[in-house]
Protein backbone atom coordinates (compact mmCIF):
# COMPACT_ATOMS: atom_id res chain seq x y z
CA UNK A 1 0.00 0.00 0.00
CA UNK A 2 1.42 3.18 -1.06
CA UNK A 3 1.16 6.08 1.44
CA UNK A 4 1.85 9.09 -0.69
CA UNK A 5 0.89 9.05 -4.58
CA UNK A 6 2.09 12.26 -5.46
CA UNK A 7 6.05 12.52 -5.71
CA UNK A 8 7.57 15.51 -4.30
CA UNK A 9 10.89 16.60 -6.88
CA UNK A 10 14.43 17.04 -5.55
CA UNK A 11 14.52 20.68 -3.76
CA UNK A 12 17.74 22.95 -3.52
CA UNK A 13 17.66 25.19 -0.69
CA UNK A 14 19.98 28.08 -0.38
CA UNK A 15 20.28 31.70 2.00
CA UNK A 16 19.59 34.58 0.87
CA UNK A 17 22.45 37.01 0.25
CA UNK A 18 22.59 40.17 1.75
CA UNK A 19 23.98 43.75 1.61
CA UNK A 20 25.51 45.64 4.20
CA UNK A 21 26.59 48.58 2.40
CA UNK A 22 25.52 52.05 3.40
CA UNK A 23 24.29 51.05 6.84
CA UNK A 24 21.19 49.15 5.34
CA UNK A 25 20.46 45.39 5.27
CA UNK A 26 19.11 44.90 1.79
CA UNK A 27 18.17 41.35 0.21
CA UNK A 28 19.93 40.76 -3.07
CA UNK A 29 18.34 37.52 -3.66
CA UNK A 30 19.23 33.71 -3.77
CA UNK A 31 21.33 32.34 -6.27
CA UNK A 32 19.25 29.16 -7.31
CA UNK A 33 18.43 27.10 -10.35
CA UNK A 34 14.95 26.07 -10.97
CA UNK A 35 13.64 24.39 -7.83
CA UNK A 36 10.38 22.46 -7.32
CA UNK A 37 8.44 21.81 -4.53
CA UNK A 38 4.73 19.76 -4.92
CA UNK A 39 5.00 21.14 -8.60
CA UNK A 40 5.37 24.74 -7.69
CA UNK A 41 8.38 26.34 -9.81
CA UNK A 42 10.42 29.12 -8.16
CA UNK A 43 12.03 31.20 -10.92
CA UNK A 44 15.76 31.41 -11.56
CA UNK A 45 17.22 34.48 -10.72
CA UNK A 46 19.46 36.61 -13.06
CA UNK A 47 22.95 35.72 -12.98
CA UNK A 48 24.47 38.33 -13.97
CA UNK A 49 23.34 39.86 -9.86
CA UNK A 50 25.92 37.46 -8.42
CA UNK A 51 28.72 37.45 -10.92
CA UNK A 52 30.18 40.88 -10.03
CA UNK A 53 31.84 40.48 -7.30
CA UNK A 54 35.04 42.07 -6.34
CA UNK A 55 38.34 39.81 -5.63
CA UNK A 56 38.91 40.86 -2.14
CA UNK A 57 34.72 39.55 -1.13
CA UNK A 58 35.13 36.39 -3.00
CA UNK A 59 36.79 35.40 -0.09
CA UNK A 60 34.32 36.10 2.12
CA UNK A 61 31.22 33.15 2.52
CA UNK A 62 29.16 33.65 -0.66
CA UNK A 63 26.26 34.63 1.38
CA UNK A 64 27.47 37.72 2.66
CA UNK A 65 28.60 40.88 0.80
CA UNK A 66 29.47 44.14 2.46
CA UNK A 67 32.21 46.94 2.82
CA UNK A 68 34.91 46.66 5.90
CA UNK A 69 34.37 50.30 6.59
CA UNK A 70 30.64 49.66 6.24
CA UNK A 71 30.79 46.94 8.93
CA UNK A 72 32.55 49.18 11.54
CA UNK A 73 29.91 51.92 10.75
CA UNK A 74 26.66 48.90 11.11
CA UNK A 75 28.95 48.08 15.11
CA UNK A 76 28.73 51.32 15.95
CA UNK A 77 25.11 51.87 14.88
CA UNK A 78 24.07 48.93 16.26
CA UNK A 79 25.64 50.33 19.76
CA UNK A 80 24.15 53.58 19.86
CA UNK A 81 20.66 52.22 18.51
CA UNK A 82 21.25 49.15 21.79
CA UNK A 83 22.31 52.10 24.21
CA UNK A 84 19.96 54.41 23.27
CA UNK A 85 17.04 51.62 24.00
CA UNK A 86 18.30 50.94 27.21
CA UNK A 87 18.68 54.54 28.18
CA UNK A 88 15.16 54.95 27.42
CA UNK A 89 14.07 51.89 29.63
CA UNK A 90 16.33 53.28 32.64
CA UNK A 91 13.80 56.74 31.73
CA UNK A 92 10.24 54.54 31.19
CA UNK A 93 8.46 53.87 34.73
CA UNK A 94 6.46 50.77 32.47
CA UNK A 95 7.43 48.78 29.81
CA UNK A 96 4.46 50.16 27.98
CA UNK A 97 5.50 53.35 28.09
CA UNK A 98 9.24 52.00 27.16
CA UNK A 99 7.93 50.79 23.93
CA UNK A 100 6.38 53.59 22.74
CA UNK A 101 9.65 55.55 22.90
CA UNK A 102 11.78 52.50 21.41
CA UNK A 103 8.85 52.98 18.36
CA UNK A 104 10.36 56.45 18.38
CA UNK A 105 13.85 55.95 18.57
CA UNK A 106 13.67 53.04 15.97
CA UNK A 107 12.08 55.65 13.81
CA UNK A 108 14.81 58.54 13.93
CA UNK A 109 17.28 55.46 13.29
CA UNK A 110 15.15 54.58 9.82
CA UNK A 111 15.03 58.07 8.99
CA UNK A 112 18.61 58.87 8.52
CA UNK A 113 19.52 55.14 7.01
CA UNK A 114 19.43 55.85 3.71
CA UNK A 115 22.88 58.54 4.66
CA UNK A 116 25.93 58.07 2.53
CA UNK A 117 27.97 61.03 2.91
CA UNK A 118 30.63 59.75 5.80
CA UNK A 119 31.00 63.55 6.94
CA UNK A 120 27.31 63.74 7.25
CA UNK A 121 27.35 59.92 9.16
CA UNK A 122 30.02 60.83 11.49
CA UNK A 123 28.17 64.10 12.48
CA UNK A 124 24.83 62.36 13.33
CA UNK A 125 26.76 59.95 14.88
CA UNK A 126 28.40 62.54 17.18
CA UNK A 127 24.74 64.31 17.53
CA UNK A 128 23.77 60.62 18.79
CA UNK A 129 26.36 60.35 21.29
CA UNK A 130 26.03 63.85 22.74
CA UNK A 131 22.67 63.28 23.23
CA UNK A 132 22.75 59.98 25.19
CA UNK A 133 25.33 61.56 27.28
CA UNK A 134 23.24 64.34 28.08
CA UNK A 135 20.19 62.12 29.10
CA UNK A 136 22.43 59.27 30.79
CA UNK A 137 20.48 58.44 33.72
CA UNK A 138 21.66 58.99 37.31
CA UNK A 139 20.83 55.61 38.68
CA UNK A 140 20.53 53.41 35.74
CA UNK A 141 18.61 49.95 36.12
CA UNK A 142 20.99 47.28 36.72
CA UNK A 143 19.85 42.94 36.70
CA UNK A 144 20.25 42.11 40.11
CA UNK A 145 22.06 39.89 39.50
CA UNK A 146 24.44 41.57 36.81
CA UNK A 147 27.83 43.81 38.46
CA UNK A 148 26.75 46.59 40.22
CA UNK A 149 23.34 44.95 40.96
CA UNK A 150 21.83 44.62 43.98
CA UNK A 151 22.60 40.63 44.55
CA UNK A 152 25.72 40.68 42.60
CA UNK A 153 27.82 38.48 44.49
CA UNK A 154 25.33 37.10 47.36
CA UNK A 155 25.59 34.02 48.78
CA UNK A 156 28.45 33.10 47.24
CA UNK A 157 30.18 29.14 47.68
CA UNK A 158 32.48 29.31 49.95
CA UNK A 159 35.76 28.67 48.94
CA UNK A 160 37.88 25.41 48.65
CA UNK A 161 40.47 25.65 51.94
CA UNK A 162 42.65 23.15 52.84
CA UNK A 163 41.15 21.36 55.99
CA UNK A 164 43.43 21.50 58.73
CA UNK A 165 44.65 18.09 59.76
CA UNK A 166 43.72 16.35 62.99
CA UNK A 167 46.13 17.17 66.02
CA UNK A 168 49.09 14.27 66.03
CA UNK A 169 48.48 13.35 62.03
CA UNK A 170 52.46 14.72 61.33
Amino acid sequence: MRLFSRRIKKVTLTRPEFSLRGGAVRLAGTTTSNCTIADRSVPRQDASQTRSVSQQQRRLPPSIDFDIDADIDNRILRSLYRRSLKLALDWAVHRHIWRGQAVYIRSLFDANKDVRDPRQQKLLLRETEKLLETWKHPDPYRAPTAPGGSKYERNLPPRDLPYADAPGAH
